[in-house]
């Protein structure tokens, strides 16, 4: 150790040398290293939730979360869980033991996904599987667009013009859209007419349901082999459910939806409305990927941001 301070002290150029290569080293790491709003930290939890349109909570909470919860109660590798049933949702947060390895804790969750998978006598209502999310920080949002324009039209065009490309961004994980609303069909039936016809309401439902269908109808057995058959009757143009035939007799009288209902193409329910800049307007929350460097992430999203609403990127 002596004759190396020695010869460090003996020998400048050396010394100097060192430090600088040090000092390269150290900007070139420092260039490299991914930046964060927040260093990253592993929750190990898990959040089911299921949609139940409709639902108040008491029936979420018996026909829903109960059935969840029997299901994942004897996994190994789970500290609590604990559930919130509301209207039209349920939502199960999982702890995972800690005291667990990683590759254990992978195991407890395909477990978790599997006993969810297995719960099948859900209500009809319950028209999406539950979703199983691993809870992340780097699910944080870095930056949030705002947008607005007077013409909602106009505004809804640019912010899924942004949303495609931000989403090609290979640093940005997702985006989510807040004050953007979809287009339903909005069927609102008429009581006298009704009353008139004998018609209830599960009845024209029954029928819109069995008109826009697609299922398998088993298999034909040929000299080639088997053959899957398929009923295909579904909508081509969403205003034709105006023209599903609710009833018919051998006289060829027909009453058709249309008759006792007006059909309309609309936005879905506003639940939550956005104005910036005192007009209205959409926000888009943009998430990173996990091992993705934040300044870079919001400069390529900044540049992008600016060439779509300059119109130098067209989709």
């Amino acid at each position: 150790m002596i004759k190396i301070i020695k010869y460090f002290l003996n020998n400048k150029i050396a010394v100097n040398v060192f430090v600088i290569g040090l000092f390269l080293l150290g900007l070139i790491s420092f260039n490299k290293i991914p930046k964060e709003g927040m260093p990253g930290i592993e929750l190990n939890q898990i959040q089911i939730t299921t949609i139940y349109p409709g639902a108040a909570p008491e029936d979420v909470e018996l026909n829903v979360t109960v059935p969840l919860e029997e299901a994942i109660g004897e996994i190994s590798g789970i500290d609590y869980f604990e559930s919130v049933s509301a209207d039209n949702m349920s939502s199960i947060f999982i702890q995972l033991d800690e005291s667990y390895s990683e590759k254990d804790m992978d195991e407890t969750i395909i477990d978790i996904r599997k006993a969810v998978e297995t719960v099948k006598d859900l209500p009809e209502e319950v028209e999406n599987d539950p979703l199983v999310k691993e809870l992340k920080t780097s699910d944080i949002p870095v930056i949030e667009i705002a947008l607005s324009h007077s013409d909602h039209e106009i505004l809804k065009n640019n912010a899924k013009k942004l949303e495609l490309a931000l989403e090609r961004i290979s640093l940005v994980s997702g985006v989510n859209k807040i004050g953007y609303f979809d287009k339903e069909i909005h069927i609102e039936v008429d009581p006298s007419a009704l009353n008139e016809t004998y018609f209830s309401l599960p009845e024209i439902a029954e029928s819109i349901r069995k008109r826009n269908i697609r299922s398998t109808a088993g298999t034909m057995e040929s000299y080639r082999g088997l053959k899957n058959i398929i009923i295909l009757n579904k909508f081509k143009d969403p205003m034709e459910v105006k023209d599903v035939i609710l009833r018919s007799n051998f006289e060829q009288k027909r009453v058709k939806l249309h008759q006792v209902a007006s059909v309309n193409i609309t936005e879905e329910d506003h639940k939550i409305k956005i104005r910036n800049n005192g007009e209205s307007g959409i926000s888009l929350i943009v998430k990173k990927k996990s091992d993705a460097d934040i300044i870079r992430t919001i400069e390529e999203i900044k540049k992008v941001t600016g060439d779509i609403l300059e119109n130098k990127i067209s989709y």
